[in-house]
């Protein structure tokens, strides 16, 4: 039983890294994707902005070529973290479901051990009160 709580306990802690390694994806992916709100914010108010002025709207072009450029850039990098995220998912539901194996073992374990132990129980009871029985009879008789 020793064995099997260590197995439990690294399976927990082996989880709660992979849980830890997820979160930091999350964020990370939600990082880019304020970027990239951000980066659209930034270009529209540009945008607004060079609508007044000709040498602002000269510029434009280029602010927006770039502004493209880096939305796509984070564009795919979100796409990156997303599928590291989907196998560090795939990673947590198998990690889960092996600690989930090893923790109804350890249960089963113990309850087949409670059973023995109350059986033990009761062939002791019994026998205490096979042995009083005698008792009573061998003192009604002698």
């Amino acid at each position: 039983m020793k064995g099997l709580a260590t197995l439990i306990r690294l399976h927990r802690l082996k989880l709660t890294d992979q849980q830890r390694r997820l979160a930091a994806l999350q964020a990370v992916a939600q990082g880019f994707r304020a970027e990239i709100a951000a980066l659209d914010r930034d270009t529209r108010a540009e945008a607004g902005g060079a609508a007044g002025d000709t040498e602002t709207a000269y510029t434009l072009g280029a602010f927006v070529q770039a502004s493209l450029v880096r939305r796509r850039v984070l564009e795919g990098s979100v796409a990156e973290v997303e599928r590291e995220m989907a196998a560090m998912q795939e990673q947590v539901a198998a990690a889960f479901r092996a600690l989930k194996r090893y923790e109804l073992v350890a249960e089963q374990r113990q309850a087949e051990a409670r059973r023995t132990q109350q059986r033990r129980e009761r062939r002791a009871e019994d026998e205490i009160g096979m042995q009083m029985h005698r008792q009573k009879k061998q003192a009604a008789h002698g």
